[in-house]
């Protein structure tokens, strides 16, 4: 994936050009219009990536991205959403541990999920319904 991005920006052409007297700048990938094919470039990388490289950016943007804040937060319902988020990004992040044969994570994924589920378990009974 870092090679797909690299091969971004090194194909990447930056040249100034003066246009009524404002300096613009203009990014040319040998194409006339750069803005519709950098997003297909990155497209691109998105469809190489096999499903363990999704898994990992799934657990990685619900564990830590969405949950983070989510968790902190004194709402019941925010801290609720937090704690499902971490439950989904453990799940995956559990599925690419045991593919990887990284045993010793997984145990230490189990540990995060239990405790979220708890958390999960404790609000519920205390607010009844969310």
């Amino acid at each position: 994936m870092f090679l797909y991005l690299l091969n971004i920006f090194i194909s990447l052409r930056v040249h100034f050009f003066e246009e009524s007297s404002k300096k613009h700048l203009l990014l040319n990938l040998n194409i006339h219009n750069a803005r519709i094919f950098i997003p297909i470039k990155i497209l691109l990388i998105f469809i190489s990536m096999n499903m363990i490289d999704f898994f990992q950016l799934i657990s990685v943007f619900f564990g830590t991205l969405i949950a983070a804040p989510l968790i902190v937060s004194k709402k019941i319902k925010k801290r609720f959403i937090g704690l499902l988020a971490i439950t989904i990004g453990c799940f995956f992040a559990i599925i690419v541990q045991i593919y990887l044969g990284l045993y010793y994570f997984v145990f230490a994924n189990v540990f995060w999920l239990l405790n979220a589920l708890n958390g999960m378990k404790k609000i519920s009974k205390r607010k009844g319904r969310i």
